[in-house]
Formats: C-alpha cells, sequence, structure tokens
C-alpha cells in the first residue's frame, strides 16, 4: 500500500518547486495541484443527501470513510506505481479532521509559506503580465481600476491569499498546525540541503539525495486552467531567493502588510517585526 503525504501550501510559495525537487526521488510521486482533496469532500457532502438520511448514520459515516479511502488509493494506483506519493491541495488545511478520518491516523502534511509582501509581489507581477487572461478560479473581481494598493487589499480578504491566510490561521488556533511541517520558501532556496533533511525525518524516510542544480518538472499541468496565478514554472537551478516587494508594490505598501498580518509574522518571521538599527 502506498504511503500518502500532503502538501497544502500558501499560494505563490514554492509548492509546486518543492513537489519537482521531491518527485526526482525514484519513491517519490509528486503530484501537481490534485482534485482529490474535492473529491473527497464531494462524498462528505452526499451526507447530507436523502438517501444517506434515511439509513443508520452509524453505518453512513463508515461508508462515507471507506469510500473516501479506497477514492484515494484508486485515484493514485492510475496515476503512478510510486511507492510514497505527495498531493497537493490548498484545500487540504481546511480539510484537516476530515482527512484524518479518512486515512485513520494523524496525516504528515507539508505547508510551504512565504513572506506575505513577497507573495503579494509575486501575484501583481503575474498580474502585470498575464492581465490580458481570464482570471481563473482564484479572482471573480475586476482589478483592472484597481491601484496596488487596493488590489492586494483585495487578494488579502478573498481568494486565493485572504484564504490561504484564514485557513493558516484557524489551524493554529485548532492546535492543527504542531503536526504540520511547515517550510519558509527563503528557508528552502537558501539552505536547501539542511530544509530536506529536516523533512525527510518528519516524513520518516530515508534520505535522498536531491540534485537543486538540475531541477526539472516530469509532472505537467495546463497552467491556463488556473488563471491569472496559475503559472507553476520551476526554474532548473535552485537560487537564494531575493525579495524584490519594495521595486514592484514599495515599501509604504510592504509596511502595510505587516500591519494587516500582523499575527502572520509574528509567528513566521518575527524578525521582520524587529526594529531596523541601520
Amino acid at each position: 500500500m502506498k504511503k500518502y503525504i500532503f502538501n497544502s501550501s500558501m499560494p505563490r510559495s514554492g509548492s509546486e518547486l518543492l513537489q519537482v525537487i521531491l518527485h526526482q526521488n525514484p519513491s517519490i510521486y509528486g503530484s501537481v495541484t490534485s482534485p482529490l482533496c474535492e473529491y473527497v469532500t464531494s462524498i462528505k457532502n452526499c451526507q447530507a443527501n436523502a438517501e444517506v438520511k434515511s439509513q443508520p448514520a452509524d453505518l453512513m459515516k463508515k461508508a462515507q470513510l471507506s469510500a473516501s479511502r479506497q477514492l484515494m488509493y484508486g485515484y493514485y494506483e492510475a496515476m503512478t506505481d510510486r511507492p510514497v506519493v505527495i498531493d497537493k491541495s490548498r484545500q487540504w488545511m481546511w480539510e484537516y479532521d476530515l482527512l484524518k478520518q479518512v486515512i485513520g491516523t494523524t496525516p504528515k502534511m507539508i505547508c510551504m509559506i512565504r513572506d506575505l509582501r513577497d507573495v503579494f509581489t509575486s501575484m501583481e507581477k503575474n498580474w502585470r503580465k498575464n492581465r490580458h487572461l481570464p482570471q481563473g478560479p482564484d479572482n471573480t473581481a475586476t482589478l483592472e481600476n484597481m491601484t496596488v494598493e487596493t488590489r492586494i487589499a483585495h487578494w488579502s480578504h478573498s481568494m486565493p491569499v485572504g484564504y490561504s491566510t484564514e485557513r493558516l490561521k484557524s489551524a493554529g488556533e485548532l492546535n492543527q498546525l504542531q503536526d504540520v511541517f511547515i517550510l519558509r520558501y527563503e528557508d528552502l532556496t537558501r539552505f536547501p540541503d539542511e530544509c530536506m533533511q529536516k523533512l525527510y525525518e518528519y516524513l520518516e524516510l530515508p534520505y535522498f539525495q536531491h540534485d537543486f542544480n538540475n531541477i526539472v518538472k516530469e509532472v505537467e499541468e495546463d497552467h491556463q486552467w488556473h488563471g491569472i496565478f496559475g503559472n507553476h514554472d520551476v526554474k532548473k537551478e535552485l537560487k537564494p531567493s531575493v525579495s524584490d516587494y519594495k521595486e514592484v508594490i514599495g515599501e509604504a505598501v510592504g509596511q502595510k502588510v505587516i500591519d494587516g498580518h500582523e499575527w502572520f509574522f509574528k509567528k513566521f518571521y518575527p524578525e521582520t517585526l524587529e526594529p531596523d538599527e541601520s
């Protein structure tokens, strides 16, 4: 039976990069953005149907979890022969309790995060480059007549960033993050060997020496279906990330991002709240 691991990360934070790196290991299948979580939640949503309500609740709950489990197994039996699967979906964090019930144990879950100023910078650069494309599932608002500041305010309270930060905050309040491997994008790009060794320890897998100078995607997806922010291109060589938010969104807007998400920076990037002594 395959071992299932879940990557439920923030947008524009390197989750695709991590999947591609992990896929170098011949024992690991690193998925692209997966529909598996939606398949599993669709079974859960069927519990409200009359056909389910008319039968004993305990029996139907067992049936729901069994069907979800078999769906999960069957999905990846068709996808890969590799013994370890890392399924990527932002939605898993919201469905953490359901996932725990389905697999019958505490899930191994990875969550990549990134300085929100750089998340918004990445989104703004994608917006400027791809604004002619259909907006896709993450945005339905008209952004054309907004300033950089109002666009970021909009993204802060909607999909995909607002959705992800609220999910992360909720998981922390429910004490779920203590079982989640939080990986900062900045750390992965600057200290890849150290980060990957810690990740393998968490996953309880034998360490594999990855090639950070030859990162090649083997599992592809059609990015156009993900809209403006669906660009998941991965560079061949891993280099330390360089923040350019001051040039793209401006220092004043960057400070407003910190002020509006103080809990996030306090928990994950406390160094950004320290006084600048320069």
